[in-house]
């Protein structure tokens, strides 16, 4: 039986409007295969943080508080600084005014005194600013990747500053169930695959299990999810020696035994 080739002209706009939606996911196909994922977020995503309803309008429900199995750098990046208004001077080969004659008066005779004359001096044309990768107007937080996990320096909190540059922590964040569709949205946000990578990391959940006899037993569950981690490339060079880049407090609780980045309310 012989079937006639029906030609289909393709819709230009459907397809743009395909590739504006995926722009920032490119793993759109891998998404769609389950209904939700995980995703764990550790910034301003988290409750009661200023950018939470992005993360909670798309029907995202929160499973538990966990931490990061790998270790990461953390750092907040500040806001831009404002800019200071400035008056350019349009000529700038500065002018002479004109000569006035002065005089005064002495009795009921006029005295020349001379010539009057202001000079404007030629001001420097100010070379703008370097326009920044990126604008920040409110703080951000970044995690970049530890490249190897085996090595460890140990946080003197005397030597803040010196080796902030080459101490890693794991992370303390939220655990949420977040719908397969809502995933464009936050990847738009969050600039995947140009700022941020979105990426799947093991998560450890401490948790407590108290017998009858009142014994308790600590258990780590272990969970997978997604995780927007800085791209390197992007940040690294950027980071400075405080002035924009500071390097995010590390805590310590003696029951868990561990040290952790922890992004709360007091990062303010």
């Amino acid at each position: 039986m012989h079937i006639p080739y029906v030609s289909k002209k393709i819709d230009k706009d459907w397809l743009a409007k395909i590739a504006e939606e995926t722009e920032y996911t490119s793993d759109a196909p891998e998404l769609a295969r389950c209904d939700r994922h995980n995703l764990f977020v550790i910034d301003d995503l988290q409750r009661g943080r200023k950018y939470h309803n992005i993360l909670s309008s798309g029907g995202s429900t929160l499973v538990a508080t966990a931490f990061t199995e790998a270790q990461f750098h953390c750092w907040k990046r500040m806001p831009d600084p404002p800019e200071i208004p400035t008056q350019e001077n349009d000529d700038q080969h500065g002018t002479i005014s004109i000569p006035e004659e002065v005089f005064t008066t002495r009795g009921k005779e006029r005295v020349f005194l001379g010539f009057a004359y202001t000079m404007s001096l030629p001001k420097k044309k100010r070379e703008p600013l370097p326009t920044p990768p990126i604008c920040v107007s409110a703080p951000l937080i970044i995690a970049l990747p530890k490249k190897d996990q085996l090595t460890t320096t140990e946080w003197v909190e005397d030597n803040r500053s010196r080796n902030r540059y080459d101490h890693w922590a794991k992370i303390i964040g939220e655990l949420w169930s977040v719908p397969a569709n809502h995933f464009y949205s936050l990847d738009k946000f969050m600039e995947n695959g140009k700022v941020f990578k979105r990426r799947r990391v093991a998560l450890e959940m401490p948790l407590r299990k108290t017998y009858n006899d009142g014994h308790v037993e600590r258990i780590t569950r272990s969970d997978e999810a997604y995780m927007y981690i800085g791209i390197p490339e992007f940040w690294e060079p950027q980071i400075d020696g405080g002035y924009l880049f500071q390097p995010m407090t590390i805590s310590s609780r003696s029951s868990l035994n561990r040290k952790y980045y922890c992004y709360t309310k007091l990062e303010d």
